[in-house]
Protein backbone atom coordinates (compact mmCIF):
# COMPACT_ATOMS: atom_id res chain seq x y z
CA UNK A 1 0.00 0.00 0.00
CA UNK A 2 2.86 2.57 0.37
CA UNK A 3 4.42 2.09 -2.70
CA UNK A 4 1.18 2.67 -4.35
CA UNK A 5 0.26 5.88 -2.32
CA UNK A 6 4.22 6.65 -3.19
CA UNK A 7 3.34 5.60 -6.94
CA UNK A 8 -0.05 8.23 -6.45
CA UNK A 9 1.96 11.42 -4.78
CA UNK A 10 4.30 10.87 -7.67
CA UNK A 11 2.00 11.08 -10.34
CA UNK A 12 0.42 13.93 -9.01
CA UNK A 13 3.46 15.93 -8.29
CA UNK A 14 4.69 15.60 -11.88
CA UNK A 15 1.47 16.46 -13.59
CA UNK A 16 1.66 19.85 -11.46
CA UNK A 17 4.93 19.98 -12.49
CA UNK A 18 4.19 19.84 -16.77
CA UNK A 19 2.94 23.41 -16.81
CA UNK A 20 -0.02 24.49 -19.41
CA UNK A 21 -0.03 23.60 -23.01
CA UNK A 22 -0.77 27.23 -24.23
CA UNK A 23 2.17 29.05 -22.71
CA UNK A 24 4.55 26.09 -24.29
CA UNK A 25 3.00 26.49 -27.75
CA UNK A 26 3.86 30.44 -27.39
CA UNK A 27 7.89 29.31 -26.84
CA UNK A 28 8.45 26.13 -29.27
CA UNK A 29 9.05 27.17 -32.70
CA UNK A 30 6.95 24.81 -35.35
CA UNK A 31 8.80 21.85 -36.18
CA UNK A 32 8.43 22.05 -39.37
CA UNK A 33 7.57 24.89 -42.13
CA UNK A 34 4.90 23.66 -44.99
CA UNK A 35 4.60 25.01 -48.24
CA UNK A 36 2.06 27.36 -49.15
CA UNK A 37 -1.47 26.04 -50.28
CA UNK A 38 -1.75 26.85 -54.06
CA UNK A 39 0.60 27.94 -56.93
CA UNK A 40 3.34 30.55 -56.03
CA UNK A 41 2.71 33.72 -58.45
CA UNK A 42 5.02 36.51 -58.75
CA UNK A 43 5.02 39.46 -56.68
CA UNK A 44 4.55 43.00 -57.17
CA UNK A 45 7.79 43.26 -59.23
CA UNK A 46 6.97 40.42 -61.26
CA UNK A 47 9.43 37.70 -59.24
CA UNK A 48 8.81 34.73 -58.13
CA UNK A 49 11.00 33.79 -55.43
CA UNK A 50 11.70 30.10 -54.59
CA UNK A 51 13.48 28.94 -50.93
CA UNK A 52 15.75 26.64 -50.90
CA UNK A 53 15.83 25.27 -47.02
CA UNK A 54 16.40 22.02 -45.57
CA UNK A 55 17.02 20.53 -48.35
CA UNK A 56 13.69 20.97 -50.04
CA UNK A 57 12.11 23.57 -52.28
CA UNK A 58 9.27 25.54 -49.97
CA UNK A 59 7.12 25.96 -53.34
CA UNK A 60 6.58 23.20 -55.79
CA UNK A 61 4.32 25.01 -57.61
CA UNK A 62 4.66 27.90 -59.51
CA UNK A 63 2.52 29.59 -61.90
CA UNK A 64 2.78 32.88 -64.15
CA UNK A 65 1.90 34.31 -67.53
CA UNK A 66 3.87 33.83 -70.71
CA UNK A 67 6.55 36.26 -71.58
CA UNK A 68 9.30 37.07 -69.51
CA UNK A 69 9.56 35.25 -66.37
CA UNK A 70 11.79 36.20 -62.96
CA UNK A 71 12.77 33.23 -61.06
CA UNK A 72 15.18 34.12 -57.77
CA UNK A 73 16.39 31.05 -55.59
CA UNK A 74 16.78 31.68 -52.30
CA UNK A 75 18.97 29.40 -51.19
CA UNK A 76 18.88 29.19 -47.02
CA UNK A 77 21.37 25.84 -46.58
CA UNK A 78 24.28 27.43 -45.13
CA UNK A 79 27.35 25.47 -46.92
CA UNK A 80 25.05 23.39 -48.83
CA UNK A 81 25.41 24.48 -52.97
CA UNK A 82 21.70 24.77 -54.61
CA UNK A 83 20.45 25.63 -57.95
CA UNK A 84 17.06 25.92 -59.86
CA UNK A 85 17.12 24.64 -63.49
CA UNK A 86 13.96 24.87 -65.68
CA UNK A 87 13.34 22.50 -68.58
CA UNK A 88 10.05 22.24 -71.02
CA UNK A 89 7.90 19.71 -70.21
CA UNK A 90 7.10 17.48 -67.84
CA UNK A 91 11.05 16.23 -66.72
CA UNK A 92 14.16 16.98 -67.27
CA UNK A 93 15.27 14.94 -70.62
CA UNK A 94 12.79 18.18 -71.68
CA UNK A 95 15.21 21.52 -73.33
CA UNK A 96 16.75 23.47 -70.90
CA UNK A 97 14.72 27.14 -70.94
CA UNK A 98 17.01 28.50 -67.80
CA UNK A 99 19.01 27.97 -64.70
CA UNK A 100 20.49 29.62 -61.63
CA UNK A 101 24.45 28.85 -61.04
CA UNK A 102 25.28 26.38 -58.56
CA UNK A 103 25.81 28.17 -55.24
CA UNK A 104 26.91 27.83 -51.30
CA UNK A 105 24.32 29.11 -49.31
CA UNK A 106 23.06 31.54 -48.15
CA UNK A 107 23.10 33.37 -51.17
CA UNK A 108 20.66 34.51 -54.13
CA UNK A 109 20.64 34.46 -57.49
CA UNK A 110 17.95 34.80 -60.25
CA UNK A 111 17.29 33.86 -63.90
CA UNK A 112 15.14 35.27 -66.26
CA UNK A 113 13.52 33.54 -69.25
CA UNK A 114 11.47 34.19 -72.06
CA UNK A 115 8.83 31.61 -71.80
CA UNK A 116 5.70 30.61 -74.31
CA UNK A 117 2.61 28.84 -72.70
CA UNK A 118 3.24 25.42 -71.13
CA UNK A 119 4.15 23.48 -68.10
CA UNK A 120 8.04 23.57 -67.50
CA UNK A 121 9.74 20.96 -64.92
CA UNK A 122 12.32 22.24 -62.34
CA UNK A 123 14.80 20.86 -60.05
CA UNK A 124 17.84 21.47 -58.21
CA UNK A 125 20.90 19.90 -60.49
CA UNK A 126 22.62 18.48 -57.18
CA UNK A 127 19.88 17.30 -55.43
CA UNK A 128 17.55 16.13 -58.30
CA UNK A 129 14.78 15.03 -55.37
CA UNK A 130 14.31 18.91 -55.14
CA UNK A 131 11.78 19.71 -58.09
CA UNK A 132 8.50 21.02 -59.35
CA UNK A 133 6.30 22.51 -62.21
CA UNK A 134 5.96 25.70 -63.44
CA UNK A 135 2.27 26.65 -65.30
CA UNK A 136 2.87 29.14 -67.72
CA UNK A 137 -0.47 29.95 -68.96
Amino acid sequence: MPALLGLAAMTLFLAACGGDDESDAATTPAASVTAEAGPRRPDGDGVITVVARDLAFDADMLRAPPGVVTIRLDNRDSGTPHNVHFFAGQDARGESAGETPIDSGRSTATVEMDLVAGDYFFQCDVHPNMKGTLSVE
